[in-house]
């Protein structure tokens, strides 16, 4: 069946996470309303041509202005989180979660600045804005 929609009449957004090392995919429509028709129907589609999809979200957001997240969520489809790897630490990732885009370059940059810092095990390592805690878990491998 194909469906004719205006995608501008229901839908702000198409947000997509990908997981890199696990190669698992969140899916997630930034929606201005709840009621959406054929939802189900394009969320089946999409699982069963893609099997690296793991999450399929609805957000909702109302406002009028340019916030492109929601508060109110509703899970249409497997689990609320994807899983990643950087170096051998694993990472729950949600759909209002930062998480680096590059990992590989990521993982550069974390040892680079892993080997620059001269961590010991006597420094403690605060991280005051660290999304899932990428930088913060990666150099508490050396601290305290």
């Amino acid at each position: 069946m194909f469906i004719k929609y205006k995608v501008e009449d229901a839908f702000r957004h198409l947000l997509i996470k990908h997981a890199f090392h696990t190669n698992e995919a969140m899916v997630v429509f930034i929606a201005k309303k709840q009621e959406i028709q054929h939802l189900d129907e394009i969320v089946n589609r999409l699982t069963k041509q893609f099997s690296q999809i793991k999450s399929v979200i609805m957000n909702i957001n109302t406002r009028n202005d340019n916030v492109i997240l929601g508060e109110e969520e509703i899970l249409l489809y497997g689990n609320e989180r994807i899983y990643d790897m950087l170096s051998d630490l694993k990472f729950s990732i949600s759909s209002k979660s930062f998480y680096q885009v590059n990992p590989r370059q990521t993982e550069i940059l974390y040892e680079t600045a892993l080997n620059m810092a001269n961590i010991s095990e006597k420094d403690h390592v605060i991280d005051l804005y660290c999304g899932v805690g990428t930088i913060s878990l990666f150099l508490a491998k050396k601290a305290k």
